[in-house]
């Protein structure tokens, strides 16, 4: 199985000027992924294109396609975490193409969110520095911090297919996950949430305000004021453990979802059958 990861490369004016010199702007792609942790198992065209694993990545894919990527390679790498190949291409002066390759599709799920990880962290580093530090030059005066930010879709394609199906999604934000598939969690978080507090400041004008409810209206006798106070007070610290647990559930599953598995996957592409 195979997976293409577009990614996008920054800050886009350095890409921009190496563009035109192919050898400095693959030596500056090359650098960027093995700042990122990764190991170049072979660069350069003239081997890549003899290369039997890169012949694997791009094998089935539409000639049209194949013909504009296989003209433009830049390196072959190596993921610990899925233990799988990678291959990346240059498609324009900004953007790069990154095609995993799996025998097992969780090794490829791995390795995907590997190289997800790696550029994030890679970014979060890159940002930092300039937010500090005056950006480098080197001696062509071009920056020197290059970063890539994924796309938000991760498309992969199983054997004798030449279009997805199946749909990797990066999520962005694990807290609006998490809220968007648990709504009825975060439902109970806001009633709980806002029960235990009216409870807590109303409980001492509620009591007697139900007492003479039950008496007058209801002809209910043998409830006293402190009895019901006690009542109210009970539920209100039920509301509250509620409250605490339901928002400690949804926090662990914001925690796991950010650490263990940021990419949503999706079987259901028949809406996206297209060739890229």
């Amino acid at each position: 199985m195979r997976a293409l990861i577009r990614a996008d490369l920054h800050p886009s004016l350095n890409f921009q000027q190496l563009w035109s010199d192919r050898n400095a702007y693959n030596e500056q792609v090359v650098r960027l992924f093995l700042e990122m942790g990764y190991a170049a198992v072979k660069t350069g065209q003239v081997d890549l294109e003899k290369d039997a694993t890169v012949e694997e990545l791009i094998k089935d894919i539409p000639p049209d396609i194949k013909e504009q990527e296989t003209g433009h390679l830049i390196m072959l790498g190596y993921t610990s975490e899925g233990q799988s190949h990678f291959l990346v291409t240059g498609v324009n002066p900004t953007e790069v193409h990154i095609r995993v390759k799996g025998r097992l599709y969780g090794r490829l799920r791995r390795a995907c969110v590997d190289i997800y990880k790696n550029a994030e962290r890679l970014k979060k580093r890159r940002q930092k520095r300039k937010s500090l530090l005056l950006l480098k030059n080197d001696s062509k005066g071009i920056l020197i911090t290059p970063y890539l930010i994924l796309r938000k879709t991760i498309e992969v394609m199983e054997p004798l297919r030449d279009h997805p199906t199946i749909r990797g999604e990066i999520i962005e934000s694990a807290l609006s996950e998490v809220v968007k598939d648990n709504r009825n969690e975060v439902v109970l978080i806001i009633f709980t949430l806002v029960g235990s507090v009216f409870l807590f400041f109303a409980t001492p004008y509620l009591a007697p305000v139900l007492q003479t409810f039950l008496v007058k209206f209801l002809n209910v006798v043998g409830y006293s004021k402190d009895y019901i106070q006690g009542a109210l007070e009970r539920t209100y610290s039920a509301f509250l453990v509620s409250f605490a647990v339901t928002l400690l559930t949804v926090l662990t599953k914001a925690f796991e979802i950010s650490r263990f598995k940021p990419i949503r996957w999706d079987t259901d592409t028949d809406k996206i059958q297209t060739r890229k």
